[in-house]
Formats: C-alpha cells, sequence, structure tokens
C-alpha cells in the first residue's frame, strides 16, 4: 500500500506543475516488485529501469527521499540530480533506476560478477520489461552470466505492450523467459503478477539456485496508465488484477480511517494508511490518478487545466 499511495501522490504533483520531467509510475505492477525484493538480503542488489519508484520503496528506500528527490530536492535520494527516473541508494543496495532502456541488464551483470569475486553471497536482482529483451545489451548479458555463472536473478515484468507496441509485433518469440534458453540459462514463468505471494515463491526458488547460474523469470504484469504521466491518451484501466487498488479502496472506506485521514491520504500527506481489513467501499482516491491523467498534459505546460494546452514538438 505504501507503494500505490506513494505513486498515487506523485501522480497528483505531477498534474499540479510541482514535479518536471518524466514521471513513470508503477500503478498496478507492485505486487511483482515488492513480492521479488522482500525475499532479498542484505548482501544484495536490485536494479530496476526507469519506473524505480516501487522498486526502490520496497528495498527500504525512505519515502520523504523519493519525493524529495522528485521535486528536485538536494534532500532527495539522488541529491535532487536524477528526478524519477534514477532513484539510488547503495546502502540499502539499491543500484539504480537506469533511464536508457535494457541499460540496467549488463550493469547487473557485472553486480553479480562483483558479488562472486568478493564471495560474499550476494545476488543481483534486475527488473526490466519485455521490450528491453530487443537490446543487444541484454543478449550479452545473459551470455556473460552464463559463461561465468554469475549470481544473478533476471526477471522480465511482461505486460505485452512495452512502451506501445504489442508483443506481437515486436517480438518474434512468444513466451520471452524461452529467450533464456539460447544460454542454457534456467527459466521460470510466473503466470499472474497481481498477486503477491506468486512472485515472492518463485524468486524465492530463483535465489536459492543463482549463486550457481544465472536465472531467467518471466512475470506477467499489469501496468494501469501509459508509458509516462503527461503522455497523450494518458488513462488509468483499473481491473479485478490491481489487489492494491482493491485494498486501499476498502482501507478508505473504514470507519476506523476517519475523514481527517481520508482527506490527508487524498492529498498525498498520509502515506502510511494500511488497508484491507474493511468492507468494499467506493474508490475515492481514483479520482486523484483520473484527475492527473485528464489535466496533466494541459498543466505540465502551465495552461490551465479546463483549456489544455498544446504538447511542445
Amino acid at each position: 500500500m505504501r507503494c500505490r499511495l506513494f505513486e498515487e501522490a506523485s501522480a497528483k504533483a505531477y498534474a499540479q506543475g510541482k514535479i518536471g520531467g518524466f514521471c513513470h509510475l508503477y500503478i498496478g505492477q507492485e505486487a511483482v516488485g515488492v513480492g521479488a525484493i522482500s525475499t532479498l538480503g542484505p548482501e544484495d542488489k536490485v536494479l530496476a529501469s526507469y519506473r524505480d519508484h516501487a522498486h526502490f520503496l520496497a528495498r527500504g528506500g525512505d519515502a520523504k527521499a523519493a519525493m524529495a528527490e522528485l521535486f528536485g530536492r538536494a534532500s532527495g535520494c539522488s541529491s535532487g540530480l536524477g528526478g524519477s527516473m534514477h532513484f539510488f541508494d547503495v546502502e540499502k543496495g539499491f543500484l539504480g533506476g537506469w533511464g536508457i532502456v535494457g541499460g540496467q541488464i549488463p550493469l547487473a551483470a557485472g553486480a553479480a560478477f562483483a558479488s562472486k569475486y568478493r564471495g560474499d553471497g550476494g545476488v543481483a536482482l534486475c527488473f526490466f520489461g519485455e521490450g528491453a529483451t530487443n537490446q543487444g545489451a541484454f543478449h550479452e548479458a545473459l551470455s556473460l552470466s552464463a559463461l561465468w555463472k554469475l549470481p544473478a536473478v533476471f526477471l522480465c515484468e511482461n505486460n505485452h505492450y512495452a512502451m506501445g507496441t504489442p508483443q506481437e509485433r515486436g517480438h518474434a518469440m512468444r513466451e520471452i523467459s524461452g529467450l533464456a534458453s539460447s544460454y542454457e540459462i534456467a527459466r521460470d514463468r510466473v503466470a499472474e503478477g497481481s498477486e503477491d505471494e506468486v512472485p515472492h515463491e518463485a524468486r524465492g526458488r530463483g535465489v536459492a539456485l543463482a549463486p550457481r547460474p544465472a536465472r531467467v523469470r518471466r512475470a506477467q504484469a499489469r501496468r494501469d496508465g501509459s508509458l509516462s504521466r503527461g503522455d497523450p491518451g494518458d488513462r488509468l484501466r483499473r481491473g479485478e488484477g490491481d489487489r492494491a487498488g482493491r485494498c486501499l479502496r476498502r482501507g478508505l472506506s473504514s470507519p476506523r480511517a476517519g475523514d481527517d485521514r481520508r482527506q490527508r491520504v487524498r492529498d498525498g500527506r498520509d502515506l502510511s494508511l494500511s488497508a484491507g481489513r474493511a468492507k468494499r467501499g467506493r474508490p475515492s482516491t481514483s479520482r486523484l490518478a483520473l484527475r492527473a491523467s485528464r489535466h496533466a498534459q494541459g498543466e505540465r505546460w502551465g495552461a490551465t487545466s479546463s483549456e489544455p494546452g498544446p504538447r511542445r514538438a
């Protein structure tokens, strides 16, 4: 719930023009990242793509430092210099979100090599989308990982449309995890990434094997919204698979939450709500993200919310 509340607060701040640059949200995919990272030890390392907010928080990163980074403040986790795509905390073992598609994959191989060289028993866990598997760096990293038997787990969060292209139009291979077979790397497929028990179990099996050879995992993921906030046609889609959204709505409708606390959550001032105990209620906080998706484009360029301004060329 911490990840979902943070992302919805980020969406609101972006719509208000308080966050500049790109802002890639992880809404709908939280179970994959949280479930996998929850099995890590202190010696393990995590690398993610530019959609890195939830991975940073799941690894134990400070929410205030993360929000400060989005606002470009010196107190941010990257001193306000990285922004949304470049969270970093070496003490927590989070070696960054990376803005280049697939750029983190060879870096993960390097982190795994460092752990093997030092003999510290650490494992490098690398998150990426299926679109990154078309990059040459993906194949180079898997080849070296297999050759040197590096302690790495490569976790593909497959939403089936990458940045916006359906998988069947961009990949010749239907099952992405099958790419690992070309390098004789063990692979596994998690059919549904919307329940955190499944990625958690799969990640546990992967860590047990990772100190010997590398391993590739493929988790099905469902991202709510477009590539980045403010993109043309940006919209949210919520379904029954959105477990975090259901828990959040139940928590906000709980009598225990109280009117004052519900308002703080909607305003993005309270990210500590523990949801999931009460009956299903009306989707209160979804208004924030919906309003953000409707007005992000206009407010990003300084126009009023009622009269969206044109996007820059």
